[in-house]
């Protein structure tokens, strides 16, 4: 079974991607995640797992390494709003790329219905060509398509 893991500081949209595409809802209030949720899902006519982890490094601890074990995707989040999640885009590819170097990765600017902080998205860091780039709205559904597809194709 394909497993996708999904990165990025807490409060980026993780678990409410989790939400959209499962439930089909936005959830209405923030809930951190503490450790990491697992769940199936049917993708783009496959079975995949679905990590959620949380968004703060001290409440992952050592078991970070477990999360991304054998994983075939990292979806690493960041808000367009909050500069601090973007520039934590690279400590998580960083630390991912060293356990799962062959994985896809896709990195996704959430909240692009709100004002933006963020507007240069250079990623010059990044040293695989298995990598690509979104901006989406949760909330709105606003360029969800095109991130569902580019997971399918990484799939």
């Amino acid at each position: 079974m394909t497993k996708i893991v999904l990165l990025g500081d807490g409060g980026v949209g993780k678990t409410s991607f989790l939400k959209s595409i499962r439930q089909g809802t936005f959830p209405d209030r923030y809930c951190g995640t503490v450790g990491a949720e697992v769940h199936p899902h049917l993708l783009g006519g496959r079975d995949v797992t679905i990590w959620d982890t949380a968004g703060r490094n001290e409440l992952m601890g050592p078991q970070r390494e477990t999360y991304l074990s054998d994983a075939t995707i990292c979806v690493i989040f960041f808000d367009l709003t909050h500069r601090k999640s973007y520039t934590s885009v690279q400590e998580h590819y960083n630390f991912a790329v060293k356990y799962v170097p062959d994985a896809h990765f896709i990195i996704v600017g959430n909240k692009s219905e709100l004002p933006r902080v963020v507007t240069n998205t250079n990623f010059q860091y990044i040293t695989t060509n298995n990598t690509s780039y979104h901006e989406v709205s949760i909330k709105t559904g606003e360029g969800m398509q095109d991130l569902l597809n580019a997971i399918q194709q990484a799939l």
